[in-house]
């Protein structure tokens, strides 16, 4: 009856002198695996061009249909809009993966939350927001 009872107490002892692995979190920031899948973000040439040719394969590809894409013009494509939608969103990065110019990323920035559901839509100028310095 004894013995377990001090096992437990020198356990609890053996971890009090650790250095704690709690991080302070608005203070200290966490970084993600090299293959963390993050919010997405359209990349710009350093022109400051958008690299997305209007293709609309990220659109096609999308598993649950979250990408929204809306283009015009005839010769060169232009998008009016670019929305994703974070609430239906997989993360499973097959948009990224089969852009041939690489203009949408999963970004390393994880720091998402949101107390309405139109919010988790993700417009045009949000998705290059999140790509600056990508």
């Amino acid at each position: 009856m004894i013995g377990p009872l001090v096992t437990g107490f020198l356990t609890t002892l053996r971890h009090v002198f650790r250095k704690p692995v709690t991080i302070q979190y608005p203070e200290e920031r966490r970084e993600p695996a090299a293959r963390f899948r993050g919010l997405h973000a359209l990349r710009c040439y350093p022109s400051g061009e958008e690299r997305c040719i209007s293709c609309c394969l990220c659109a096609r590809i999308c598993p649950t249909q979250c990408i929204r894409l809306v283009t015009s013009g005839e010769e060169r494509k232009v998008i009016d809009e670019y929305d994703v939608d974070l609430g239906h969103c997989l993360f499973c990065g097959l948009c990224a993966e089969v852009c041939p110019e690489e203009a949408i990323v999963l970004s390393p920035r994880y720091e998402a939350s949101y107390y309405r559901r139109g919010e988790t839509i993700l417009r045009k100028a949000d998705l290059l927001r999140n790509g600056e310095g990508l």
